[in-house]
């Protein structure tokens, strides 16, 4: 696969994927009122989880979208995004869809794209940029800590 395969999937999901990605994210990162949050089904987040989808992952993500819309509706009559929060969270656990592969790759993107949104950043008392070039000061750790490592013998071996 050459690089221009594996750039970034923008135009991915169908209309009814893009129902029920709203509504699992949701699930799994819900909105809070209490604090003025989104949750990651929020519209801006999920473009962003969108587009940050590769190629090659977008196959599986659509399976398992498909996957968990038949299951809700095996068990419920219902669509998954028709499923009050209570429901979905049920869904969720259930089915084990947390150990899925799918639910795996969307819920690390999801996290970054989350946690990188301007709002959760100012709810977490950041400041609403990335680290550098300002950077974060670190609260300075003990370096002798690493003597031990620094005194072991050599584990590794030269290349010529």
């Amino acid at each position: 696969m050459t690089n221009s395969q594996e750039l970034i999937a923008t135009e991915s999901l169908s209309d009814s994927h893009c129902l029920v990605l709203n509504s699992l994210l949701d699930t799994m990162i819900p909105p809070d009122s209490t604090l003025s949050i989104p949750g990651a089904g929020d519209p801006a987040i999920v473009e962003r989880i969108v587009k940050s989808i590769r190629v090659g992952a977008l196959q599986q993500v659509s399976e398992g979208l498909n996957e968990v819309e038949a299951l809700t509706h095996e068990s419920s009559g219902l669509r998954f995004v028709e499923c009050d929060q209570a429901e979905r969270e049920e869904c969720f656990h259930s089915y084990g869809l947390a150990q899925r592969s799918f639910i795996r790759t969307l819920g690390s993107i999801a996290i970054h794209c989350y946690y990188t949104d301007p709002r959760v950043m100012e709810s977490l008392e950041m400041e609403p940029r990335p680290p550098f070039p300002q950077g974060f000061e670190l609260e300075q750790g003990d370096w002798s800590l690493l003597d031990p490592v620094r005194e072991r013998p050599k584990i590794y071996r030269n290349i010529p």
